[in-house]
């Protein structure tokens, strides 16, 4: 290999260092920056709340809920929309040992089947869902605590809340 040839092939070789593969969330980093919130916000409701308060007013209002994403034994994030499902958190009062893991646990598995829960589905400035799963989106894992700001109703049908998430804070 002649000296011009080595010299290409390393200058192509540290390109892909330097710059990197395109990240498949890539495409999605605008959205990221959009609907995602430095700062926690003040005050969020607990989910049990929110939806005691929309059942009363028959209506749609803005909110912020705290929760956890879980669905159990299944998957909480739809494949391609960006929705997933927020179960209500609760105070672990039997845990206080730092190895304690919810997840295992009958006591606290038992309470998340119980809690309170709501559909949440991140949309755009158009209201529209993003035809790429939550998970993806926001670089989201099951288990993870967030608050939700958004436009809610109480869905009869489900019977929990519904909520057009415009804004969207990670605890981690």
């Amino acid at each position: 290999m002649d000296r011009t040839t080595g010299t290409t092939l390393f200058a192509f070789a540290a390109s892909f260092l330097f710059v990197g593969c395109p990240s498949p969330s890539a495409p999605w980093a605008a959205a990221r920056l959009e609907l995602s919130l430095r700062e926690k916000p003040q005050d969020p409701w607990l989910i049990g709340e929110a939806e005691h308060s929309l059942q009363e007013d028959a209506g749609s209002q803005v909110i912020a809920v705290i929760g956890r994403i879980e669905a159990g034994d299944a998957d909480p994030f739809e494949k391609n929309r960006s929705a997933f499902l927020l179960t209500d958190v609760f105070e672990d009062t039997h845990g206080a040992d730092s190895n304690h893991d919810p997840s295992t646990c009958p006591f606290c598995k038992r309470r998340a089947e119980n809690a309170a829960k709501a559909y949440v589905t991140m949309v755009d400035s158009q209201q529209q869902p993003y035809p790429v799963s939550a998970a993806d989106l926001l670089a989201l894992r099951k288990g993870d605590r967030v608050v939700v700001e958004g436009q809610a109703t109480w869905d009869e049908e489900l019977e929990m809340i519904r909520i057009n998430g415009s804004k969207i804070f990670i605890e981690r």
